[in-house]
């Protein structure tokens, strides 16, 4: 066997790089195999994204749909309705549009527009919806002009400037809507202006016979066959009475007849059904707004019962009265209360 002899010059420098290499090797392995395969990268970016998320939803503004706060958790509660293509147009139409018009001052009149031609056309369509709307927009128009209409002379009498305001409102109703539509639009209102001009009228009567130191239990007599005959009659069969024969077959069940829906049948037999609807609204609105005028007048009566000072007394009646009945109405509850 052959003998190498190395000189110890090269043989050491040899063995210590081998040394080293073999030193060095495993650590580079285990960092290799230690270095990890993921970044946090994705799950930062997922975080963030969330919380975007979150402040993206917290400033969304609220839904411009929703109703207001005064109208949260109501519903107007009116029922259209169309017979042969045309719309059954009643009082309880304008309730729907006063309904949204509530909202002035918290909505703006785009918002308004849009639910009320909703609330149209989820019961409507066609030639009736076209129809509603159009009145809808004569509506407008008529609110408008009532309030740039002209007062009565200062030296008329009270009874004479309430006729003069209700005659005027009359008159632009029919300018504005044409006669059919607005005797049936304002029906209600109409007759409860003919009952307060009435009233008035048999004050002002009452209190020249009590001057002229006449019954004043005859006067009470005639003051109630005055109201008896007005709460028989309505405007709406007044009108009709003009028109049509028919209408002493209408009075005579309204007299006769306490069952709705007996008198709904006789009067449907009798005029057809939509005037017969319409009666049947304006029976209910009646009443209810019956209810509310001999709620009021309790009330006024329990405030005078109180002896409070002037000022004091009619600040109470006046905050009953706005808390009861809208703007509109004020005269003709002064006028059926003994107000004026």
């Amino acid at each position: 066997m052959p003998v190498f002899n190395i000189p110890l010059t090269i043989l050491v420098p040899v063995l210590l790089f081998a040394l080293a290499c073999f030193l060095l090797a495993p650590d580079s392995l285990t960092e290799s195999s230690t270095t990890p395969a993921t970044t946090p990268a994705p799950a930062t970016y997922e975080a963030d994204n969330t919380n975007k998320t979150a402040k993206d939803d917290a400033e969304q503004p609220p839904d411009k749909d929703a109703l207001p706060a005064s109208l949260s958790g109501t519903e107007h509660g009116v029922t259209l309705s169309a017979q042969q293509q045309q719309l059954v147009v009643h009082s309880s139409l304008r309730d729907l549009f006063d309904y949204y018009l509530s909202t002035l001052g918290e909505r703006d009149n785009i918002w308004i527009d849009t639910q009320v031609r909703a609330a149209l056309a989820r019961q409507l369509s066609g030639q009736p919806l076209a129809q509603a709307e159009h009145i809808w927009q004569q509506y407008l128009s008529y609110r408008e002009q009532l309030a740039l209409l002209p007062a009565a002379a200062e030296d008329a009498s009270t009874y004479q400037r309430l006729q003069y305001h209700f005659d005027s409102r009359i008159a632009l109703q029919d300018q504005i809507f044409g006669h059919a539509v607005a005797a049936a639009l304002f029906a209600f209102d109409r007759e409860q202006d003919s009952l307060a001009l009435q009233e008035l009228q048999h004050k002002e009567q009452q209190s020249k016979q009590q001057s002229e130191q006449q019954n004043a239990s005859a006067a009470n007599g005639t003051e109630q066959t005055l109201l008896n005959s007005s709460y028989q009659q309505s405007w709406a069969t007044r009108q009709y009475q003009q028109e049509n024969t028919k209408t002493q077959q209408l009075l005579a069940i309204e007299q006769n007849t306490d069952d709705p829906s007996q008198r709904f049948a006789q009067r449907a037999a009798i005029a057809g059904e939509q005037q017969a609807v319409q009666l049947a609204a304006l029976d209910q609105q009646r009443t209810q707004w019956q209810q509310q005028l001999t709620a009021f007048q309790r009330q006024v009566q329990t405030i005078k019962q109180q002896q409070l000072s002037a000022d004091e007394e009619q600040k109470q009646i006046d905050l009953q009265l706005q808390q009861a009945f809208p703007p509109e109405q004020y005269l003709r509850v002064k006028a059926l209360s003994g107000l004026l």
